[in-house]
């Protein structure tokens, strides 16, 4: 039988996903291993054992689509079947959530109407200077411990799109509030990955809580665990892992730090 092998990329910086499409033969195994259903692939190890990628690529060379993707996030695209899920933080602005979706130009313009502003700006999100201070002999440099503050408010959105053409399903808003902390600024408000097990997605949004839709985009139930709160504004982005009909999640933050296993249904 014959399949597509999907490798997605979902640049913070861009907000594009770029598919990569080879086709060929997947070997036997379990459907899981067909699929990228987690942070890090089906078994957790950033392998795809059934997978037979291209290894070139270019603007146009083995490229089948791209899409502008409102909003930003370091989670990782899951992939099931022909549906690809996506996590994003969208700042809110006076047109819709998903206004960026329609066109990679459409994006572009997204991004310059949200753009992030200097700290001092309350018009936007700070952001630290591109040019860090040279650092003098003796002196130990140190981590950049700037952060971006929460000054606007957010869709925390859930996204399934077309692995075919990179159309929108459906997306539906898990969350809309202000972030009670700032993040690291190479860090994102949506960094924890979803899960799916083909029957529903499992969206992780840390202080903004865990949502578990059905396959069509049906909220089924939700669990909010409080906010954590994280040294030096790191900012939030534990994935959850799912074993059988476990959800697993680390609660690793400043305060009392605790590991959780939910029931899936």
């Amino acid at each position: 039988m014959r399949k597509v092998f999907l490798l997605a990329v979902f640049p913070v910086i861009t907000g594009l996903i770029l598919i990569y499409v080879s086709v060929g033969a997947f070997a036997a195994g379990g459907v899981d291993e067909h699929y990228w259903p987690q942070w890090r692939g089906p078994n957790f190890d950033g392998v795809a054992p059934s997978g037979d990628p291209p290894i070139e690529w270019s603007e146009t060379k083995n490229i089948a689509w791209k899409v502008g993707i409102p909003g930003n996030g370091f989670a990782t695209p899951v992939v099931w079947e022909d549906t690809i899920f996506i996590l994003s933080a969208v700042p809110v602005t006076n047109g819709g959530p998903l206004e960026a979706f329609s066109s990679v130009a459409s994006h572009h313009q997204a991004l310059e109407n949200t753009a992030e502003t200097p700290r001092g700006n309350n018009a936007g999100i700070a952001s630290a200077p591109l040019v860090q201070p040279t650092k003098q002999r003796g002196q130990r440099r140190r981590p950049s411990r700037r952060q971006a503050e929460p000054l606007q408010a957010m869709d925390f959105t859930v996204m399934a799109l077309s692995r075919t053409d990179g159309s929108l399903i459906w997306s539906d808003v898990a969350r809309h509030e202000t972030p009670h902390e700032g993040k690291q600024t190479n860090n994102s408000w949506a960094s924890s990955s979803a899960i799916t097990d083909g029957e529903h997605v499992f969206a992780f949004f840390g202080s903004r809580g865990l949502y578990a839709y059905d396959m069509e985009g049906n909220l089924q139930w939700d669990v909010d665990f409080g906010d954590m709160r994280i040294r030096n504004g790191f900012g939030e982005g534990t994935s959850p892992a799912l074993h059988g009909d476990t959800i697993v999640i680390v609660w690793d933050h400043q305060g009392d730090s605790f590991i959780v296993a939910l029931d899936k249904n």
